[in-house]
């Protein structure tokens, strides 16, 4: 059942064979049941799993007011987009003039800025607090299409009985989300809904339409907002010749710095510009947790604070700062050993700038804000732990604990031990006092599950009751102790087919997999390589650089090892190579015998473009048929959904080969 596919259409009414079949489902379901799913799509499927876990009452009457009406008027100012969006919901206003049809606009928590359509609609929804300040965020609300579109970063379909509580279950639903450009961070979602009637035919088609007009407005107040920013800081460095400056969009993003600031930092301005300035301790430490956290308050004003003066820039809302950074300052930096249990990577370490790995960095930090666990998959190699890293030291918890457990790397009698620690007496040997576990060692910071697959069946049990009850009793003890406790895992197998094979518990799987992201292959991001290979010689032999002829070789091999294979490739070679440049004959044979060569596109004969554009409809075709829908099939191929629909059209595909 494909029922949340784009261009699948919907069932004739909520009575339809297919919903009394969802509904009787639902029944066992939250009854608590062992019931099969699997007639479900994914996304269904998934947010009704969180919905359970979030504890959503399936007989909720109405979404929470978590707005209140005199707060709901400065939400709406605060919400800087607003203004690009009002427009394009009244067209879809006008264009669905329908009594039964609803128009609404969420921000990134769920709540709805605004609600506009017939008069049969919005009573309804008046009751059901589908209004402004309705809070319809899924861990609230559960499965419906706002929440759920939030939850996923995909365009969604929910129909009748897919809704999760009762209430809701009169309504057929469409969303998509509004991303900020650049960042492509979830500034909210559009959704359209009918109420006891379908909504219009191409609703999905219309609602992803109308989020990218959206988009497009929010580009161009972006670019002007941060032409204000720039034009304040180039008048800022003429006065204050000798500091440091940056440049900060309102979400504090880095857009220039002068050259005492790259100075002062001692960090690569390629590194420091679009990053945030969160993102790098040194700044946390020159800027402090009050900037930090208020940034861009204009209530800082021009005040000098002890580690640096921030000038807010506003045309009747802030839209970004200048921060000065005296040049007397110098961060003291912790040595290693004051922290051991600290993440040193942060998302300005992640190297490459293919679509696909670019996208994965988007995700990772629109995640990192999250508490909810997320699941890294990928082959070994491919930087998962960095990842980790960078996730915690972007979130709240980046100044806690970042404590890593490899689950396969001991043996499953001990693996208890490690992991929950023991009670004095527990068995001979005991240290006295007992022993702390790196669950209570991640205390408020973030456990790194590295290999979660090697876990043994009884001790996911022990981890799922953890993370679901945030409580740990040590081996041998009785009292439980309560953590705060965020967990990434990690995992280079399939997970789903271990499920399925009984390896790895089902209900650990889905809990752990509320915000999956696999990393792609080296081979799937050739054109990182030059960037890669200049990186890690920079790091590791500063000396010693790579021939191009060389740098083809690298980029035609298909590299098991993924980036770890790729460095030590480079180590090799680099203690090989003359006059500190790497040619074909410093590459192992492994290399040179393997590499395809790979033609630029301008030498290409006519014959090897066709063949080029078949292998990519073949590509696409293979995707659409193994996958529930468009936006599934574009991720599976590493594409924005947007760019898939494009290629659809360019190679004359039908998208409904995957219904």
């Amino acid at each position: 059942m494909k029922s949340n596919h784009p261009l699948v259409s919907p069932p004739s009414s909520p009575d339809a064979p297919e919903m009394r079949k969802i509904a009787r489902t639902w029944e066992l379901f939250v009854a608590g049941e062992n019931v099969d799913l699997s007639d479900l799509s994914p996304v269904i499927r998934e947010a009704w799993v969180r919905s359970k876990h979030a504890g959503v009452d399936p007989a909720l009457p109405e979404a929470p007011y978590t707005v209140a009406p005199t707060d709901l008027e400065v939400l709406q100012e605060e919400t800087d987009w607003l203004s690009c969006a009002e427009p394009v919901v009244s067209f879809l206003r006008d264009v669905l003039a329908e009594p039964h049809q609803l128009i609404f606009l969420g921000d990134h928590q769920g709540r709805v800025l605004l609600a506009q359509g017939g008069h049969k609609a919005i009573t309804r929804a008046e009751e059901l607090h589908g209004v402004p300040g309705g809070q319809w965020s899924e861990d609230q609300v559960g499965c419906t299409i706002l929440g759920t579109s939030l939850a996923t970063g995909t365009p969604v379909q929910v129909s009748w009985q897919e809704n999760y509580c009762v209430s809701w279950k009169d309504w057929i639903n469409h969303s998509a989300p509004i991303r900020a450009p650049g960042t492509n961070e979830i500034l909210g979602a559009l959704g359209i809904a009918g109420y006891r009637e379908l909504s219009h035919p191409r609703a999905l088609d219309l609602v992803i339409k109308a989020a990218g007009m959206i988009e497009v407005g929010i580009r161009e107040q972006t670019v002007k907002a941060r032409a204000l920013v720039l034009e304040h800081f180039i008048r800022l460095t003429t006065r204050y010749p000798t500091e440091g400056l940056l440049a900060l969009d309102k979400k504090g993003h880095i857009l220039a710095l002068n050259p005492i600031a790259e100075k002062m930092l001692n960090l690569p301005y390629a590194r420091l510009i679009g990053s945030r300035m969160q993102d790098h301790p040194v700044l946390r430490e020159y800027l402090g947790q009050s900037v930090m956290a208020g940034f861009p308050d204009p209530a800082l004003g021009q005040e000098r604070l002890p580690q640096a003066t921030v000038f807010p820039v506003s045309v009747g809302r802030t839209i970004g700062a200048v921060v000065l950074l005296p040049h007397s300052l110098r961060p003291s930096r912790k040595e290693p050993s004051q922290q051991p249990w600290a993440a040193t990577y942060t998302f300005t370490d992640l190297i490459g700038n293919s679509a696909q790995f670019r996208d994965c960095i988007d995700f990772a930090r629109t995640v990192s804000q999250q508490n909810w666990p997320v699941l890294l998959l990928g082959e070994s190699g491919t930087g998962k732990e960095l990842f980790a890293q960078a996730i915690h030291n972007a979130s709240p918890r980046g100044s806690s604990p970042f404590v890593v457990f490899n689950c396969a790397s001991i043996n499953d009698e001990m693996i208890g031990t490690e992991l929950f620690g023991y009670a004095e007496g527990t068995f001979t040997g005991a240290l006295k006092g007992g022993k702390v576990g790196k669950i209570q060692l991640a205390h408020r910071g973030t456990l790194f599950l590295d290999d979660i697959d090697g876990m043994p069946l009884r001790m996911q049990l022990s981890l799922l009751r953890v993370l679901e009850e945030n409580r740990v009793v040590r081996l041998g003890g009785q009292a439980p102790q309560t953590v705060d406790v965020r967990v990434i895992a990690a995992s280079n197998s399939d997970l789903e087919r271990a499920v399925g094979e009984g390896r790895f518990r089902h209900d650990l799987y889905y809990r752990l997999n509320t915000f999956p992201l696999t990393l792609p292959a080296l081979r799937e991001r050739a054109e990182d390589i030059p960037l890669l290979a200049k990186h890690l010689l920079a790091r590791y032999a500063p000396t010693v650089e790579v021939s191009e002829e060389a740098v083809r070789l690298l980029r035609g091999y298909a590299w098991p090892g993924n980036v770890r294979e790729l460095r030590n490739v480079l180590l090799g070679a680099s203690a090989r190579a003359r006059h500190g440049l790497i040619t074909p004959a410093d590459l192992p044979a492994t290399i040179t015998r393997s590499s395809i060569p790979i033609t630029p596109v301008a030498e290409q004969s006519p014959t090897q473009v066709q063949s080029l554009k078949e292998t990519e409809a073949e590509l696409i075709v293979r995707a659409l048929r193994q996958t529930a829908s468009i936006p599934q099939a574009a991720a599976l191929l590493g594409l924005h959904y947007s760019t898939l629909y494009r290629k659809l059209k360019k190679h004359k595909i039908n998208p409904s080969l995957n219904v």
